[in-house]
């Protein structure tokens, strides 16, 4: 299961309120008041969300004001989610400069944890034959920072997938469902979705114990280079993802 690392560039104040916030959630959290040594790091190490204070001076002396700091930082690393954690009212001055999301502090912790959940959530599409058991073995995953779509209908799914976002697709081997023989099976909807959507994560998986490894399963799970996960329950689907 994937953890999630955000770099914090606030007070000790407000760092201590994100570890109380976010204590419960799969996240790193790494602290530094220096924006030279900060920008260092992320050079060589890869965070999913950067959270700074608009007033970096009144934190470390020498720090360029927090406007500044993050148009250096959307220079370098276009790709991070960056969120403005300030006592400052100056949301529309934040985004223009380049932050992504913007939380006037103080915050509650109950808001801050909401608020970086909803930043950092990862979107799965689970597309199973069996959707009261897809239900139970990904239950809990909404704890790790996923939020978890189950379609039974493979033509409702590949609608689903056009439009709207998904990080990660499951695909049930066993597709179509019971009273579904008309749609399609889950090898050609692997194929139309890797071709429709180029690096969109696909995850094959089945219910059952023993692989069910015909020559057409082998084939196209080499062709992928996918790893299918048999006799699936909650802890193997935590460990793939």
């Amino acid at each position: 299961m994937k953890t999630r690392k955000i770099i914090a560039v606030v007070s000790e104040v407000q760092f201590k309120l994100l570890q109380l916030a976010l204590k419960d959630l799969p996240i790193v959290l790494v602290h530094e008041t220096n924006v030279k040594i900060v920008l260092e790091i992320m050079r060589s190490t890869k965070f999913n969300l950067l959270i700074s204070d608009i007033s970096l001076g009144v934190i470390s002396s020498g720090n360029p004001d927090g406007m500044e700091f993050i148009r250096m930082v959307k220079k370098g690393t276009k790709k991070i989610k960056t969120l403005a954690l300030t006592a400052q009212n100056c949301k529309t001055e934040a985004l223009e400069a380049g932050f992504d999301f913007f939380l006037e502090a103080p915050a509650k912790p109950s808001t801050i944890k909401g608020l970086i959940k909803e930043i950092l959530c990862q979107r799965i599409l689970f597309i199973s034959a069996n959707p009261f058991n897809a239900r139970l073995i990904s239950s809990d995953l909404d704890k790790n920072l996923y939020q978890v779509e189950i379609e039974e209908s493979t033509k409702e799914a590949l609608a689903l997938l056009s439009e709207d976002s998904f990080d990660i697709v499951i695909i049930d081997l066993f597709l179509p469902a019971p009273g579904r023989n008309n749609e399609m099976r889950s090898w050609p909807l692997i194929h139309k979705i890797r071709n429709d959507h180029p690096g969109l994560r696909i995850i094959p998986i089945s219910e059952s114990l023993f692989p069910p490894m015909d020559k057409v399963s082998q084939e196209h799970s080499q062709q992928f280079g996918l790893k299918i996960i048999f006799d699936i329950d909650a802890a193997k689907l935590k460990a793939a993802l």
